[in-house]
């Protein structure tokens, strides 16, 4: 599972999964491992539980179920991620900038699937100051 979240930093590729049993669809930004060992990865978190406004999230990377990725490519944003330093001392990983030529690698095979697709649309436009970490 890390491999995939590494590929979907580096690719800047959409990743849906489940966290705390509740589908989520986000744009992982950074991963590390903080103080006590535990993995977590960065995401701006576009769908989540009914009511959630978009925002940063950081996951623990072993709570999540079910991570794929959709194969949409997400644009680059410069991201001032200092904040998430009171969690994750360093990253060993962080979305950087678009690279000329830059190709993401082929989408994974769909697998059969009863879940439902959230359908709530989402902006990028306003992002708030706060961050909650789950």
């Amino acid at each position: 599972m890390e491999k995939l979240i590494h590929t979907a930093i580096t690719h800047r590729l959409v990743l849906k999964f489940r966290y705390r049993g509740i589908p989520r669809t986000a744009h992982p930004y950074a991963c590390g491992v903080n103080d006590e060992g535990v993995h977590l990865v960065v995401a701006w978190q576009l769908q989540g539980r009914w009511g959630d406004p978009p925002g940063w999230r950081i996951y623990n990377v072993d709570r999540l179920v079910g991570v794929r990725s959709t194969g949409a490519r997400f644009p680059w944003e410069a991201v001032n991620l200092n904040w998430a330093r009171l969690y994750l001392p360093s990253f060993h990983l962080q979305i950087q900038p678009e690279v000329p030529g830059d190709a993401p690698p082929p989408p994974p095979p769909r697998a059969a699937s009863r879940s439902t697709r959230l359908r709530t649309p989402w902006s990028l436009h306003s992002r708030p100051a706060d961050c909650e970490v789950e």
